[in-house]
């Protein structure tokens, strides 16, 4: 991966997007999932939040609450939203 060895996070959005909502390629939880966690590993408060929603709906709060601190952390409302219900 080019971008990310550059630190360009924003080129590869296009592919795990089309692959969390199934625009252009096979919709695919997986596929979406390895993405963001590329994207979220470089810091991208956005992919932290994606992933946090994607192990929510996979019923690992554990993982959940892991990602949406990352993406809370980097000031993301909604992660921080989130994380709140999840912590209540």
């Amino acid at each position: 991966m080019v971008a990310f060895s550059q630190g360009a996070c924003v080129y590869v959005l296009v592919p795990f997007v089309g692959s969390l909502q199934g625009r252009g390629v096979a919709q695919s939880d997986v596929e979406a999932a390895a993405w963001y966690r590329q994207a979220a590993a470089q810091g991208l408060a956005d992919a932290q939040f994606n992933l946090g929603n994607l192990h929510h709906k996979g019923r690992d709060e554990a993982e959940a609450v892991r990602w949406f601190r990352a993406a809370a952390e980097q000031g993301h409302l909604a992660a921080e939203y989130n994380l709140g219900v999840l912590c209540e």
